[in-house]
């Protein structure tokens, strides 16, 4: 049996716990809990094409020296990790070091651990320059299972198809990065941009890069700027996530970047499915069938992939019925009024995702929409994937 990312690393933090008096240098504490915690991600330590040990930083930077671990993709580093051992208290220096080998490299994250703690950095704040203050930490000795969620999106199985020199295809053929259109209508004026997708980690809740008026800069900066060039005095009530949006290149439907960028809750893998149909210059179907029953009549709707991705947490409308998009719950009431016009809530509006039903291209059962609503303890997500996959 296949054990969960969970279950992976609690096994770690009990080999920690039983061993933390003889991890008192790099080497014991890289081999009682470094590398087991690589491995449980999916990263190999023994293929140095996955994860290169001793990788070298700029000399004009680091002054020759090394990093512990460069985690690889496609022969390029994603994040890197420096070691400690168990008996280092992670401050200052620790992070000053750390920070000298991001800035050396074209790493975006970082990971400094003294094989207790994990503590992961990025350049959130401020473009190329690593935050003072980690965005995700995980502490073995306290295991916390939503911040274990959050690994998800360094697992190997979230990196690119492997491409090594050996195999290597023209240069522009499988670019690092590419970009797509966003808008915002400010005062009646449509502004445009471009957001910048980079295809191994961007889907994750971090920074994200938008070329707005010939720069690039943080989306969040951009939309400073954007609201400037209209307004010197004006503010958004809106994050810069919901401020930038983008039309879907199927349905049309105009969206907040935060449907394909942010990483809700452990589903940082189904918004990369999501990310490279959007991207894809031939998008598969955009929707899957629902179905909903009233009196006998089985009505039949579409539910989008955004909600599908996003556990019907955002803002926007899933369910598309008789060519209208909107919420699950509006669409059962107007698929209730095409049998019955007459019907009226009367303040019991109908459950939404307990009205619409999928089918499990598994076996042909049906599931309500609440199976795979991120709102419940535990949905679906073997489900999910299926459904994914079949569209």
């Amino acid at each position: 049996m296949t054990l969960s990312l969970y279950a992976k690393i609690a096994e770690i933090a009990e080999r920690v716990k039983a061993q933390r008096n003889r991890m008192t240098n790099e080497a014991v504490t890289c081999s009682v809990s470094v590398k087991p915690f690589l491995r449980a991600l999916g990263h190999d330590d023994e293929d140095a094409r996955q994860v290169f040990p001793e990788f070298g930083a700029d000399p004009k930077w680091s002054g020759g020296k090394t990093v512990d671990y460069a985690i690889l993709s496609n022969d390029k580093p994603v994040f890197l990790v420096e070691a400690k051992s168990a008996t280092v208290n992670l401050g200052a220096t620790q992070w000053e070091q750390l920070y000298q080998y991001l800035n050396a490299t074209d790493a975006r994250y970082g990971i400094l651990t003294n094989g207790l703690i994990y503590e992961f950095y990025s350049d959130r704040k401020k473009v190329n320059i690593m935050d003072r203050k980690p965005f995700l930490t995980i502490d073995l000795l306290n295991l916390d299972e939503q911040q274990v969620a959050d690994l998800n999106p360094f697992l190997r199985s979230n990196f690119p198809p492997e491409c090594h020199h050996d195999d290597m295809p023209p240069p522009d053929s499988s670019p690092d990065t590419f970009e797509y259109p966003i808008h915002v209508h400010i005062k009646g004026q449509r502004l445009e941009g471009m957001l910048v997708i980079d295809r191994v980690m961007n889907w994750h809740k971090q920074l994200i890069l938008v070329r707005f008026m010939g720069e690039l800069m943080a989306h969040t900066s951009a939309k400073s700027k954007a609201i400037q060039s209209i307004d010197p005095n004006g503010k958004s009530p809106v994050g810069a996530w919901t401020f930038w949006r983008f039309e879907h290149p199927v349905s049309g439907e105009d969206l907040p970047i935060s449907e394909i960028c942010l990483d809700v809750q452990n589903k940082g893998d189904l918004r990369k499915q999501l990310w490279e149909r959007i991207c894809s210059p031939n998008p598969t179907s955009d929707a899957i069938p629902v179905y909903g029953y009233y009196q006998g009549h089985r009505l039949e709707a579409e539910m989008l992939l955004t909600g599908l991705v996003n556990g019907f947490s955002a803002g926007s409308g899933c369910i598309r019925f008789a060519g209208k998009i909107t919420w699950a719950k509006e669409a059962a009431i107007e698929a209730i009024r095409s049998i019955n016009p007459d019907y009226s809530p009367m303040g019991k509006n109908p459950n939404g995702l307990s009205f619409w039903h999928v089918v499990d291209p598994a076996d042909d059962s049906e599931h309500k929409l609440v199976d795979l609503s991120t709102h419940v303890n535990a949905p679906d997500d073997a489900l999910r994937h299926r459904l994914l996959n079949m569209s």
